[in-house]
């Protein structure tokens, strides 16, 4: 009996940070949500609370849970083990690792520069705290470049971090990589401040969190009491971090602190249950706007397919300023317009949405496998979707325009491996070229 107990939390470890893992632990933000104490929310949010104890909201995202965890069931219905394949590369490990990394912060780095031209105040606004005014001066598409050599490089960060635990560097080259992929992540915390982005870093600290409980899995070290620490570490982290960005948007005090923490999260689910109660809709509902931001809003996309005018979909400032005054409509407080995943999904498809959740399943159910055998696209892309799913509070994150970068990158690196690097049969013990 004590054996299948064992077998059995052993199991739940090793699916911590997997589809299951992830979709429980937005669960429980909603059940937290759900019975958060009314007389506080509304007194924070100066809204009423519709969600409390709400019986349809909590069937709702019930059925898209469920959903979602049959999708995720028909591409793996067993436990999938963790495959490490060996292998060896054609030039020295270290070049190998620095060559993509080099570029990325490269990359980045012009990104940076060029929004400096762009707004030479940049920096004054940043310590003044205006970083709200920053986000409006910049037409979105100036920062496009900066956004997406800032993905492209937590793409090839969570790449580099993996290879270098597989190659096991030891001395000098070891620490040339740590020094490396720390200025990496320190790179993408600046651009992550340039574009006034949570997302962005969030995203960053969550894939590294999963890769890195995945690697103590590889070692055979991961255990509970790990999980626990990283646990606390990674909810204090992305805390600090969300009041460092609301300080530069010039929120100093803690009641303002509290409902922008209450309105990302919280207050999503609020929005939720008013969509579901007929209190709340989004003029272009209906339309598939919401289904997908890359799709919706993607003119390179429309020039080749003209998606916006088959579906009459608005441009992004339109849509985006249209949520405000729908939800003042609803008698909720008009800065917080975030709807929840579920929510967004909702807007357009209604009690039909838990159909598309099971898609969503399927995906990470492909992802899931990928990852597990350690090929590029379960590196790149499955932290990403991770991210999404422990971000379900929030928004519809996963064909965003951010997933581009990711599917970019597994591309080019699955390229440069597939010139570099040699798979060696599982009974090698060789790792890394010959020094």
């Amino acid at each position: 009996m004590q054996a299948t107990q064992d077998v059995r939390f052993s199991s739940i470890l090793r699916n911590i940070v997997s589809p299951y893992g992830t979709a429980l632990f937005s669960l429980g933000v909603f059940i937290v949500a759900w019975i958060f104490p009314p007389s506080i929310y509304s007194r924070v949010m100066r809204e009423p609370d519709l969600l409390f104890l709400e019986p349809k909201t909590l069937f709702f995202y019930l059925l898209c849970v469920i959903g979602f965890g049959i999708g995720f069931w028909i591409i793996c219905p067993h436990e999938i083990p963790l495959n490490l394949p060996r292998v060896r590369v054609r030039i020295p490990s270290i070049v190998f690792l620095s060559l993509p990394l080099v570029i990325g912060i490269l990359l980045v780095v012009r990104g940076v520069l060029q929004a400096f031209r762009d707004n030479p105040n940049l920096l004054l606004l940043l310590a003044a705290q205006q970083a709200a005014d920053l986000k409006g001066a910049n037409a979105a598409a100036k920062l496009d470049q900066l956004i997406n050599a800032s993905y492209g490089l937590v793409a090839l960060t969570w790449w580099g971090l993996w290879r270098y635990w597989q190659f096991k560097l030891r001395g000098w080259r070891a620490n040339f990589i740590r020094v490396l992929l720390v200025v990496s992540l320190l790179t993408v915390v600046v651009a992550s401040i340039f574009t006034i982005s949570r997302n962005l870093i969030m995203e960053t600290v969550a894939g590294v969190t999963i890769l890195y409980v995945l690697h103590r899995e590889a070692e055979g070290r991961l255990s509970w009491r790990f999980v626990r620490n990283i646990g606390i570490g990674l909810v204090a982290g992305v805390v600090v971090l969300f009041g460092l960005f609301s300080f530069l948007r010039g929120t100093t005090s803690l009641d303002s602190q509290l409902f922008l923490l209450i309105g990302y999260s919280t207050a999503s689910y609020n929005r939720l249950a008013a969509l579901i109660l007929g209190k709340l809709r989004y003029p272009f509902a209906g339309r598939g706007v919401y289904l997908s931001t890359f799709a919706s809003f993607n003119e390179q996309l429309h020039k080749l397919i003209p998606l916006d005018k088959m579906f009459r979909w608005p441009g992004f400032f339109d849509e985006w300023t249209s949520e405000f005054g729908a939800v003042e409509r609803a008698s909720l407080n008009g800065s917080m317009v975030f709807l929840g995943a579920f929510g967004f999904l909702f807007c357009d498809l209604g009690w039909l949405s838990p159909l598309w959740t099971l898609g969503y399943g399927l995906l990470y159910g492909v992802l899931w496998r990928a990852m597990r055998r350690a090929s590029i696209a379960g590196v790149l892309i499955y932290p990403f979707a991770g991210f999404c799913a422990l971000f379900w509070f929030g928004t519809n994150l996963l064909l965003d325009s951010s997933f581009v970068p990711f599917v970019r990158y597994t591309i080019l690196l699955f390229v440069f491996e597939r010139l570099f690097v040699q798979k060696l049969p599982a009974s090698s013990s060789e790792v890394g070229p010959p020094l």
